[in-house]
């Protein structure tokens, strides 16, 4: 365990300092500096932090993250005086230094798994199961878009048909999904609730139609469960939804 943070230290500074580093000139771009120029700093700054993130995540080093966030601050005061000539050049050595550990290879492969994932989401030859598990993959990178939605809500249509497996299947679409406010989805999670699928299964679809709200349709539906649901937990946990997202309970 000490070696693996003693080896992770340095990368996770490397990536600390080139964050800060791209990020104080893509907030603030020089008046000289040109839009195309601007645009890949962004882009750079944009990269940068995935990095951190993946690495971070991977890493013994979550415990040390203040620690992290200190040094992007003094790297930050340290950036403000430098000019462009002087960041390319540091950003220059930082990628190197990260090349050599591996991280940026690291990192393209993860993009890669990222990219192939999203089509096995939209490729209806796949099984459930994999595109599930692409699904899962996609939300934690925040690649669910509209196309990954429309196909899923495909996928949803067919656990209805499946009396064995389509329950789960549906558990996790709800899982996966969690923060869309794709109409379809909606719908069909309300769909689901008209058939009283079970406390278990209802107050996962209360968790999903939490982010959903002020929608009328899905106030209507909490409020109901709220006053007739024969679950207590369920009446409380719907009650209080609606009054976190000042919704009326009635």
């Amino acid at each position: 365990m000490k070696d693996k943070i003693e080896k992770s230290l340095p990368v996770l500074a490397m990536l600390a300092s080139a964050a800060a580093l791209v990020a104080v000139f893509a907030s603030s771009p020089s008046q000289t500096m040109s839009q195309a120029h601007a645009s890949q700093l962004a882009d750079l700054a944009s990269r940068m932090e995935r990095l951190e993130t993946r690495f971070t995540r991977s890493s013994p080093l979550s415990r040390f993250q203040r620690d992290g966030d200190s040094s992007v601050a003094r790297e930050e005061e340290r950036a403000a005086g430098l000019d462009i000539r002087d960041i390319e050049a540091r950003q220059t050595r930082l990628e190197n230094q990260l090349k050599e550990y591996g991280i940026i290879e690291r990192f393209e492969a993860h993009q890669r798994l990222v990219d192939e994932s999203y089509r096995v989401a939209l490729n209806p030859d796949q099984s459930p199961k994999e595109r599930l598990e692409a699904l899962n993959l996609l939300r934690d990178e925040g690649r669910v878009d509209e196309a990954v939605v429309n196909s899923m809500m495909d996928l949803w249509d067919l656990s209805v048909q499946d009396e064995k497996l389509g329950p789960y299947h549906r558990w996790a679409l709800m899982e996966g999904l969690r923060g869309s406010n794709d109409p379809r989805f909606r719908d069909n999670v309300l769909s689901m609730l008209q058939e009283e699928p079970g406390a278990k299964m209802t107050g996962q679809a209360i968790a999903t139609l939490e982010p959903m709200l002020p929608d009328p349709a899905v106030t209507e539906w909490l409020a109901h469960l709220s006053s007739n649901d024969p679950e207590p937990k369920i009446r409380e946990h719907a009650a209080s939804v609606l009054q976190s997202a000042g919704a009326p309970n009635k």
